[in-house]
């Protein structure tokens, strides 16, 4: 069986002249339907009215060969597939790309548990500079013979760390969450997470979250109660601190929100790539400002790097109420 329709064509010259057919149907495997696994010959040919005369001029037989033999190549459908993928941070967080994420993958058989070890059944890719990542599949199995129209498990994990200091100035290594199923769950970054892939099929889209957090932190306390005896001054104590930003469409957004522990200090673990634009601080219908020593800028905006550390961002509680107090006049004898 050819693996191609034949091809006629006429060179303006006698030899060397570059053949460029162009595509029949049987160049595109999605129409001519090869089964996968299956060996096809890919077969070509010159054609002529009067392509040579015959081998032996002098003989009595009048023949004319108007093509030559047949040149053929053996050619296995191999099961070909392409996954697209794309790693951000998530919308709110300014769908910032993730670069030099590693992408591990694998096929798996009938029972989406067991690997397929042939050559081009496995891989590993890492995103570019703009997030992306391609799984180019080309894969020789059994399990994948006759396979055109089946839906082939791929299971694929995800990875990366990045390395800043804690508060002590020690080394520590971050390790990036991310959230599949377009951000619906959090992927699993154990046993990974299966899509699937068919047989010629080049569209195959992922678009994953990275959902790795950095810790934010300050401390919320009473205006005006530092003192020599009490530096860090009187805390306050469950009060909500909610990290915020603004939409695309300019209206104030939640990034996340916690609440002050009994020292008044609170840690709020914010996504990597986000823009911090305000900080609010609710204590029942108490007023809050920043405090003298924070000089953070949050009208500009904080981007949250995984380098860095945000500390530092404290609060206190403006509110003054009027206190009254009554007394009692009292006259000694002698003044009577």
């Amino acid at each position: 069986m050819n693996f191609a329709a034949d091809y006629y064509f006429s060179g303006e010259e006698a030899c060397g002249t570059k053949i460029s057919p162009s595509q029949q149907a049987g160049d595109d495997l999605s129409i001519s339907e090869l089964e996968v696994g299956k060996i096809y010959s890919y077969c070509v040919r010159a054609v002529a009215e009067h392509y040579m005369d015959p081998p032996f001029a002098l003989s009595p037989e009048d023949r004319l060969l108007t093509s030559s033999l047949s040149t053929c190549d053996a050619h296995k459908i191999l099961f070909e597939a392409k996954v697209n993928g794309l790693v951000t941070t998530e919308p709110n967080a300014g769908s910032l790309p993730i670069e030099d994420v590693l992408i591990e993958w694998e096929l798996l058989g009938a029972d989406n548990t067991t690997v397929l070890s042939c050559d081009g059944c496995s891989g590993q890719e890492r995103t570019s500079e703009g997030g992306s990542f391609h799984i180019k599949i080309k894969a020789d199995d059994e399990f994948l013979y006759n396979k055109n129209d089946n839906e082939i498990a791929l299971r694929y994990k995800l990875s990366k760390s990045t390395f800043t200091t804690d508060d002590n100035g020690e080394p520590k290594e971050i390790k990036h969450v991310f959230l599949c199923n377009e951000g619906r769950e959090e992927c699993n970054s154990e046993g990974g997470d299966v899509t699937y892939i068919s047989h010629l099929n080049f569209v195959k889209s992922l678009h994953i979250y990275d959902d790795t957090s950095v810790p934010f932190s300050g401390r919320i306390i009473h205006d005006g109660t530092r003192s020599f005896d009490a530096p860090d001054g009187c805390p306050i104590v469950e009060a909500e601190v909610c990290l915020m930003h603004n939409s695309t469409s300019g209206a104030e957004e939640q990034l996340v929100c916690v609440e002050s522990d009994r020292n008044g200090e609170y840690v709020a673990p914010v996504v990597i790539g986000s823009l911090v634009q305000g900080v609010k601080v609710s204590y029942y219908q108490h007023d809050f400002e920043k405090d003298s020593s924070n000089g953070f800028n949050y009208d500009e905006g904080i981007r949250i790097e995984a380098d860095k550390l945000y500390i530092g961002h404290d609060f206190v509680d403006v509110t003054k109420s009027r206190l009254f107090v009554e007394g009692k006049q009292y006259f000694s004898q002698s003044e009577l």
